[in-house]
């Protein structure tokens, strides 16, 4: 059963993985599917430029660190999966916050099908953290023994993000995942036979053994036991001094990949009030840790703008979980069709608040009945 610890983990990372995710991919998947070749066309530059203002925030930095939202979740992973060192930028933020730019030209210039590819890299590249996140908590769990049910919370959380995805990969692996990661079910879960059923969904996924990398054990210089890469992907040159192992050969990085939010991409629109929900974040962060009941309703209160703040920008992260507005994306399509309702994410997240089930779903039923505060 999962403490009041970790269904406020599940609460903190599924609003990250579901509901900002979610709303991302489809603002950019829904300003594809409306381009019309128009140049310059003002309502998809600004719902373009909400989506890259909702990636990464307002307090995230150039050298990498800071940061609330999935921009700095990769900056994270990035560094335990080998990608990249401790504080930098990695390497798939450096590819999206290229195609974010990308897209913003070819909205100007009405370059559709162009856009298309941007907004379909865009997704793809933005699955890589929440893989990493969902693999090294299974790892954690199973293979290390832990039995923290934030940990538990967590692996709930990115699972319930990843389900739809790994469905149309197959139905065999998405049966995996909810065997294994959901509720109350990754402690007895089998982090190997997780990873395999991942990776053997990167090519549809869009993602490769290189984006993904394999945890690393920075005391031994090495992959941990079972954790490497696939596909023989070595750590990225110099993350690790005197890594066991041979290191590829790779091609230096250019200027332009290494400028960040305010070089890369201008807003043509005001997007601060998106921006700012990263101070929301912030604050669910801090509450969620504690394991407290008032303190997750307190996160819940943050996370609906019942504390009357919403980061001081009128708009609330629950409003991020209405994708009411964005049809025409195919992605938040095969979500609600997958749990059979497009309020997947708000629902998911009210029943890790209250301890209830998601009975109502088709499909990645999350029984939180069996967690406590904890893990909820």
């Amino acid at each position: 059963k999962l403490d009041l610890k970790g269904r406020s983990a599940a609460v903190q990372h599924g609003i990250r993985a579901m509901a900002i995710w979610g709303h991302i991919v489809g603002l950019v998947e829904k300003t594809a599917e409306r381009c019309d070749g128009t140049r310059g066309n003002s309502v998809e530059q600004k719902m373009w430029d909400r989506a890259v203002a909702l990636y990464v925030g307002s307090t995230a930095r150039e050298s990498g660190a800071g940061g609330h939202l999935l921009y700095t979740l990769a900056n994270e992973e990035c560094y335990h999966f080998g990608r990249c060192k401790k504080g930098e930028e990695a390497p798939v933020n450096k590819y999206i916050m290229a195609k974010f730019a990308n897209g913003k030209l070819n909205i100007d210039i009405g370059g559709c099908s162009n856009l298309k590819n941007d907004a379909r890299d865009i997704k793809s590249l933005m699955t890589v953290p929440l893989i990493q996140a969902a693999s090294r908590a299974m790892y954690t769990i199973d293979k290390e023994g832990s039995t923290d049910g934030a940990l538990q919370g967590e692996a709930a959380a990115y699972a319930a993000a990843l389900l739809p995805l790994i469905h149309q990969c197959g139905a065999g692996n998405s049966k995996i995942i909810e065997a294994d990661m959901l509720p109350g079910k990754s402690v007895s879960g089998s982090y190997e036979v997780v990873k395999a059923a991942f990776e053997r969904c990167y090519e549809k996924l869009g993602v490769s053994c290189e984006d993904v990398g394999g945890l690393v054990d920075f005391s031994k210089k090495q992959y941990k036991r079972g954790a490497q890469a696939c596909g023989g992907v070595m750590p990225g040159q110099g993350v690790i001094e005197g890594f066991v192992g041979s290191f590829p050969a790779q091609s230096p990085t250019s200027e332009s990949q290494k400028s960040w939010f305010v070089s890369v991409y201008k807003p043509e629109f005001n997007v601060n009030a998106y921006a700012s929900l990263d101070l929301d974040m912030r604050e669910i962060e801090s509450l969620a840790v504690t394991g407290n009941k008032q303190d997750l309703l307190t996160a819940w209160d943050v996370y609906s703008g019942a504390d009357g703040d919403s980061g001081g920008s009128g708009i609330t992260l629950e409003d991020l979980a209405d994708v009411g507005d964005l049809d025409g994306s195919e992605t938040l399509k095969l979500y609600k069709d997958f749990y059979g309702t497009a309020e997947y994410s708000d629902k998911w997240l009210r029943a890790a608040l209250n301890g209830e089930s998601t009975e109502s779903f088709s499909n990645g039923k999350a029984d939180f009945t069996k967690l406590d505060l904890k893990g909820r």
